[in-house]
């Protein structure tokens, strides 16, 4: 048994340090005394043995005997540098360590076992029934379609749309058993013939998402920390990502619609690309979400205008990430709820980018600038003068900060974190393009 343990991430006070420094010499003591403490005892009379007795060989022996409420009755006489405290978040932690724990050794149903153990509400514990004897599934049953629930005729005509899915069950290199789970993948909201959507889908298929790139991580990378797990998971499953592996697979020409507002979104955006251009962006590895134009390396900083956001695609759709996660969430439900399955079919999407975001987790351009200025960045977000329902949002890169004087780049839109984000965008672009181009070009005329 370990007597001396402390939470992670946890200082314990000087006396308790000392109380874990000499456990097997005051064992035995505590032991002696230990049933001088009854249950039946008052505050006082514990007070009493309290003065008589050594405190030290008292916690130590109380800290596993006692029952909760004598605890919580020792606590009201204990001085305070002999407590321990720990706040709720190093608690679940903790709980959640052990989770994963359960998880990583045992598998997930395991993991939700052990959550109705400790009586956490789980999915057949929401009506007060006692902890579920799952078997081989987390639910009772595998969900079915939404479709299913539609009168018989609009289940007719959802299954006469299934024919034409072959072309998309070709590209995720995955046979549907029941093709009404890709066809409600592929329903978005405004599609009024059938009364269904992805979004539930795509909920699910994030989170199954965000587990099979945890499970994968953690086994393969043993020498990342916390901090480095968290920055490859993130890249990995960002709308940038997902709108690349989504575009890939052209769930975009799929998707069932009825809003100019999405027609118009996606048309614009893809107007960007060549062909060629588009295949180069699916590979490409960086995190920008948003697009603006080069930089000409030739530019003077006074000429560096306000970009206006109208009638401009800069964001990448979110409804790119969301189809391939509403496609994830309904591979998952169709393969009987099996993430071997899931993960063998999706892997290939991604594993481009996790071989190389793994070697060298990616950053966004506005934590690349901040580490290229620390200290020389400015941020501001202000009405627009010229039209109260935009704003202008501004990031200036110091004047001193690594031999550059002051530079302002102000986008405005209707959408203040979106114009925020162009700013940082063409502030990073400037760097690249202009900054370390031009210190690049001058050493290698010295070096010559």
């Amino acid at each position: 048994m370990i007597r001396n343990w402390i939470p992670p991430c946890h200082i314990p006070s000087k006396a308790i340090r000392q109380l874990s420094n000499d456990v097997e010499s005051t064992h035995n003591l505590s032991n002696n005394w230990a049933s001088l403490i009854t249950d039946k005892d008052t505050i006082d009379e514990i007070t009493q043995k309290l003065v008589s007795q050594d405190l030290l060989c008292f916690l130590k022996s109380k800290g596993s005997v006692c029952n909760v409420e004598l605890l919580k009755r020792l606590y009201e006489v204990f001085p305070s540098d002999y407590v321990q405290e720990l706040q709720e978040k190093d608690i679940a932690d903790c709980m959640e360590a052990l989770l994963g724990l359960c998880v990583s050794k045992y598998g997930y149903r395991q993991g939700v076992k052990l959550i109705d153990r400790i009586n956490l509400t789980t999915f057949q514990a929401t009506n007060g029934s006692p902890p579920a004897q799952l078997g081989d599934h987390l639910y009772q049953a595998t969900p079915l379609p939404q479709i299913l629930k539609l009168t018989p005729h609009k289940i007719k005509l959802a299954r006469s749309r299934c024919g034409n899915l072959a072309a998309v069950e070709s590209k995720l290199n995955y046979k549907f058993k029941e093709p009404l789970y890709l066809l409600e993948a592929l329903t978005h909201a405004s599609f009024e013939e059938l009364d269904a959507c992805y979004q539930r889908l795509e909920f699910l298929g994030d989170a199954v998402l965000d587990v099979l790139v945890v499970f994968h991580a953690f086994n393969k990378k043993y020498e990342y920390d916390q901090g480095q797990l968290s920055n490859l998971m993130s890249a990995m499953v960002c709308n940038t990502t997902l709108s690349k592996v989504s575009t890939k697979l052209q769930l975009h020409k799929s998707v069932l619609y009825d809003s100019p507002v999405l027609y118009s979104t996606l048309a614009r955006f893809y107007s960007n690309f060549s062909e060629s251009e588009l295949e180069e962006w699916c590979n490409d590895l960086s995190l920008d979400r948003v697009f603006i134009d080069k930089v000409d390396d030739s530019i003077d900083d006074d000429e560096i205008s306000t970009i206006n956001l109208d009638n401009k695609i800069v964001e990448t759709p979110k409804i790119l990430g969301d189809l391939l996660e509403s496609v994830i969430g309904a591979i998952y439900l169709d393969s009987g709820e099996d993430l071997d399955t899931v993960w063998r079919v999706i892997w290939p999407w991604f594993e481009h980018f996790y071989d190389n975001y793994s070697t060298n987790p990616p950053k966004n351009p506005r934590a690349l600038l901040y580490e290229a200025y620390p200290g020389g960045i400015q941020k501001e977000t202000v009405k627009y003068s010229e039209d109260s329902l935009k704003y202008i949002a501004t990031v200036s890169i110091s004047k001193g900060v690594q031999d550059v004087k002051s530079i302002d780049f102000m986008t405005a839109g209707y959408n203040k974190e979106v114009a925020l984000e162009v700013s940082f965008c063409r502030a990073w672009h400037y760097h690249v393009n202009c900054i370390l181009a031009k210190k690049t070009d001058q050493n290698n005329a010295a070096n010559f």
